[in-house]
């Protein structure tokens, strides 16, 4: 095959590039420029304060009957696949406020673990969480890859005669949180599941 009227694209490919050949007829499509908030952690505390179907944090912590100090949280983020500002203490770092939150709420920090949503992906390294998440919240988080293939996971019942599981840790919170780059959901508790049917979330 003859590529020498191909052009060479730049791909990123993790911290750097990578250099591909493709055919004159393709296409290179870009997303639409979108400025950077000037104060992204005031937005991300307005967003918790007022969230969209949903109670604030701090009133789905209280309405449990145990105390806070006794629940369980569980919090869904994105793995090494797409780039979301986790981490630690940067301005502009998305997680920290939620964690504070739940922290300020009566929430201890032993209670809540980070699931990395891998789906079918191989799991993250540490040195990607340290860099995803930053030393103070890998310091004091418990990190836990998702793992699909897993014989834990936990059964909600079926779809079409297909059985669906779900993580474990994400299914015995208490209050799970699914937090993703394009927005985030609060549960009381992830799923229920009546006479083997899967039923929807509880919302709150």
């Amino acid at each position: 095959m003859d590529t020498s009227s191909w052009k060479q694209i730049s791909l990123e490919y993790g911290e750097n590039s990578l250099k591909v050949k493709v055919p004159p007829y393709c296409d290179v499509l870009h997303m639409d420029h979108v400025p950077a908030l000037e104060n992204p952690k005031r937005e991300i505390e307005n967003a918790l304060s007022n969230p969209i179907g949903s109670r604030p944090i701090e009133e789905i912590v209280s309405s449990h009957k145990r105390p806070p100090s006794k629940l369980s949280v569980a919090i869904a983020v994105s793995d090494n696949t797409r780039p979301v500002p986790y981490s630690g203490k940067r301005k502009d770092g998305i997680l920290l406020p939620l964690l504070m939150r739940l922290k300020r709420a009566g929430i201890k920090e032993r209670n809540v673990k980070i699931i990395v949503a891998t789906g079918t992906h191989l799991p993250t390294s540490r040195h990607w969480k340290e860099q995803a998440f930053g030393e103070f919240i890998t310091s004091r988080y418990r990190i836990i890859d998702h793992d699909c293939t897993s014989p834990d996971l936990s059964f909600i019942g079926n779809i079409e005669g297909i059985s669906v599981k779900v993580n474990r840790h994400f299914f015995r919170s208490r209050c799970s949180y699914y937090h993703r780059s394009g927005g985030a959901s609060f549960y009381g508790r992830p799923f229920r599941r009546k006479k083997g049917s899967l039923s929807r979330p509880r919302q709150f």
